[in-house]
């Protein structure tokens, strides 16, 4: 009788325990695999998104015979949908994520440059946005830096100290009063001199090792940038500014940009660097040849979230 009524009276603890433990096994087990699912969803969304932007950038260049220096003008007649500037798997609520990763191309460069990237789906992996429409899945590589410099990480709003982590597509470095030095994974160089201020657009490498691609947005201030010769034609370095954009395949090369008017100039070192401007056809520099070119005030780039770097 005695053991009838405890049957009845439920679970033993131990019973209890071994039920609660087969269930956090489960979770264990399961969450992995909820968490890939979902992160899958959000990067099939986020190319939709980029597909949207494509579309409106090709649309604004009809218009206006130029690239918009900012996605945000698209919301001008070109992109319905705000939230389409926001990638679902950004951490940072309600900002234009996209806007970390683009660079303005010049109308003379074709359809193949890259123009943006989304590096937001954790793993190493995203997309790039290549100006014509076409969308490569890639991972995503890092930087090291080196020098006195501060960093505003894409999943923050604020800059702040470094740290020993690896800069990753996204974030943003700013000098004051020395210099800073990013060293890339195929051994290229940028030096960043004091009172400059740049974003990484992008640090890829294509899924088919066809080639990889760097893409830097210098704001204002002075980088000198010392290239290793690029092992494949589908490989890319470059540097963009508000009034042009240059392109090499393993040289060395300092690009300048003036804080206030975005005046930019390219001189040439060693090796050669093709540069284009927001319009027309682009220029040839080699080895001792400098350029320069203006841009109009209202193509001026201020940084994401300000230039405080804190989002207004």
């Amino acid at each position: 009788m005695g053991q009838a009524r405890r049957a009845r009276g439920g679970f033993t603890l131990v019973e209890m325990l071994v039920a609660v433990g087969i269930v956090v096994v489960l979770i264990a087990i399961l969450f992995p695999v909820f968490s890939t699912s979902r992160e899958r969803a959000r990067l099939a969304q986020c190319e939709t998104h980029l597909k949207v932007i494509a579309t409106g950038l090709r649309e604004f260049r009809g218009d206006n015979g130029r690239y918009p220096n900012s996605l945000g003008r698209l919301r001008k007649g070109y992109i319905t949908n705000g939230g389409a500037l926001h990638c679902p798997s950004d951490p940072v609520a309600g900002r234009d994520s996209y806007e970390l990763f683009y660079a303005p191309r010049g109308t003379g460069e074709g359809d193949g440059p890259v123009t943006l990237a989304c590096a937001m789906h954790g793993a190493n992996s995203g997309l790039l946005l290549h100006v014509g429409g076409e969308i490569d899945y890639v991972d995503f590589q890092t930087a090291e830096l080196s020098g006195e410099a501060l960093v505003r990480r894409r999943d923050s709003e604020v800059f702040g100290s470094p740290g020993s982590e690896p800069l990753q597509p996204g974030d943003i470095v700013r000098t004051a009063s020395h210099s800073a030095t990013l060293t890339f994974e195929d051994g290229s160089t940028a030096v960043v001199l004091p009172e400059s201020e740049l974003s990484i657009c992008a640090l890829a490498q294509d899924r088919d090792s066809v080639g990889s691609h760097i893409l830097l947005y210098l704001y204002w201030g002075e980088i000198i940038a010392d290239v290793v010769k690029l092992l494949d034609n589908g490989s890319t370095f470059e540097v963009a500014t508000p009034a042009i954009i240059a392109g090499v395949r393993g040289t060395r090369f300092r690009v300048h940009v003036e804080r206030d008017t975005g005046r930019s100039t390219v001189t040439v070192y060693r090796g050669v660097v093709q540069v284009y401007g927001a319009r027309g056809p682009g220029s040839r520099l080699t080895a001792g040849k400098q350029i320069v070119r203006t841009v109009r005030r209202d193509m001026l780039r201020t940084p994401p979230g300000g230039a405080n770097g804190v989002s207004p």
